[in-house]
């Protein structure tokens, strides 16, 4: 093992920081970084005040679900009064109630950690609008951008697909969409993340080269570093756009990393940048690692690494002396890293979702193609769409990818046994990742001992597969 703290010193740090964060949530310790809980309120009694939304309202059958000062509001929906919007004051009398246990699940603590105390529920004529102040900071430039691309889109599913898509902005995507993307297993493409970042960090830099063509860019250090530190900047930049969604701001921190370890002259991509991103978010913001997009994150981008660094990996690299082989090689290389991202996250995604993508190799051939498409001509759009020919020949061509996109999806997901159903236990995940690492490490090392753990995992995921069953 002293060969892997050598090889990985990182992890001499994340690990001890993750067991003390882990320690203080069952303590029930208050960490720096955690939401503010807000303002303490009395159980079982009505409560009327105004809360002002500092979070986008997010719609259910009958009411709006709302997170504002340290309470979970649910308000029932009135047809005779516009939507709450980001930025509204609503006056609210709710009952309002201490959040309880739900099964086997301690919905308090999941509260807790995003800074909620109190859950209330206001009939629809017990909430009423007193005033709007629109979105400042980056939040007033993802808004401005939005309300850009439905001018030049129009409101409808192609416009809620590219918002999505670029600025992180779902709550105009419709429910079939949603659903059908989740099932298809292409919501990852609308959850704006590493793989967006990636997108926008190439086209960028292929600006930022001149195509290939400046070639000092390359060779002289001192602009590679100018490169690098204004490639950084304006990936920050895209972050606000987006609203600091944290997703994104976990990939920019990757990306910076990354970029720093490239100046370094060490390899860009490997576990030490992974471990080291996730050192730096949860140093600032500890109660991160109980976010399941964080955990999805890290779970994808760790496979994904541990998969370029693997053998399998090595030997399917062609050399690209025709243009068929290039494409050929782009398309193996998208294979690949799908599979490794799916495995990687399969126990989580069966954790949290109870179902998996069946289909989601053809899906994302498809899709990530269109989505680096998409992006790039969004971003096209947006800086000169005021150009009138220019601008609506964009904005049709962006329609009909984002269409063809959703046509895609909802063709992957039509197919027979497109999804399968199957829920896990924390425990039965522990035991899927434990199989995993042990099997990479006897397939890497080529030691039989290390079947020994990954037996154990599998007779430890049957047990409690077999007692949970008995005991519902």
């Amino acid at each position: 093992m002293s060969g892997f703290w050598q090889r990985y010193p990182v992890f001499l740090l994340l690990l001890p920081l993750v067991a003390f964060i882990l320690l203080a949530d069952r303590l029930d310790l208050h960490l720096w970084g955690q939401p503010y809980a807000g303002a303490k309120f009395p159980v079982d009694t009505t409560v009327c005040r105004v809360f002002e939304l500092q979070a986008i309202p997010s719609e259910r059958a009958k009411t709006w679900r709302i997170e504002t000062d340290g309470t979970l509001l649910y308000l029932q929906k009135d047809s005779t009064r516009p939507d709450p919007r980001l930025g509204d004051s609503l006056l609210v009398c709710a009952r309002m109630r201490r959040p309880e246990v739900i099964g086997g699940f301690d919905y308090p603590r999941y509260l807790s950690r995003q800074g909620i105390s109190a859950i209330g529920y206001a009939p629809s004529d017990s909430w009423q609008l007193t005033g709007h102040r629109p979105p400042h900071g980056p939040r007033l430039w993802q808004w401005v951008l939005k309300e850009r691309l439905a001018e030049l889109l129009g409101a409808d599913t192609a416009y809620g697909i590219v918002a999505a898509l670029t600025l992180g902005w779902r709550e105009d995507l419709d429910d079939d969409t949603r659903r059908g993307f989740q099932r298809a297993g292409a919501m990852h493409v609308l959850a704006v993340s590493g793989l967006h970042t990636g997108i926008l960090m190439s086209v960028l830099w292929l600006l930022l080269t001149g195509f290939g063509f400046w070639k000092p860019l390359y060779e002289e250090r001192g602009k590679m570093t100018l490169l690098y530190l204004v490639l950084c900047g304006l990936l920050w930049l895209y972050a606000g756009l987006t609203g600091w969604t944290p997703s994104v701001v976990r990939s920019v921190v990757m990306a910076c990393v990354a970029s720093v370890a490239v100046l370094a002259r060490r390899q860009a991509v490997s576990l030490n940048s992974v471990a080291m991103a996730a050192l730096l978010i949860l140093t600032v913001r500890p109660y991160d690692l109980f976010s399941v997009s964080f955990q999805l994150s890290f779970a994808a981008v760790t496979a994904i690494v541990l998969l370029s660094s693997g053998p399998l990996y090595k030997r399917l690299r062609l050399k690209k002396n025709h243009w068929w082989k290039t494409v050929l090689q782009w398309v193996i290389d998208l294979m690949l890293v799908s599979l490794a991202a799916w495995v990687g996250t399969l126990p989580l995604t069966l954790l949290y979702y109870s179902q998996a993508s069946v289909y989601f190799l053809l899906t994302n051939l498809f899709v990530i193609a269109l989505a680096y498409l998409l992006v790039t001509l969004t971003l096209a759009l947006l800086t000169i769409g005021w150009i009138a020919p220019a601008g609506c020949a964009l904005a049709y061509v962006v329609r009909g990818a984002a269409n063809g996109m959703n046509l895609v999806v909802h063709w992957v997901e039509q197919l027979p046994g497109s999804t399968f159903m199957f829920a896990v236990s924390p425990a039965m995940a522990v035991c899927m990742y434990a199989f995993m690492i042990a099997g990479l490490l006897a397939v890497r090392q080529g030691k039989l001992l290390w079947l020994v753990p990954a037996g154990a995992a599998c007779i430890g995921f049957v047990i409690l597969y077999y007692g949970n069953s008995i005991a519902i």
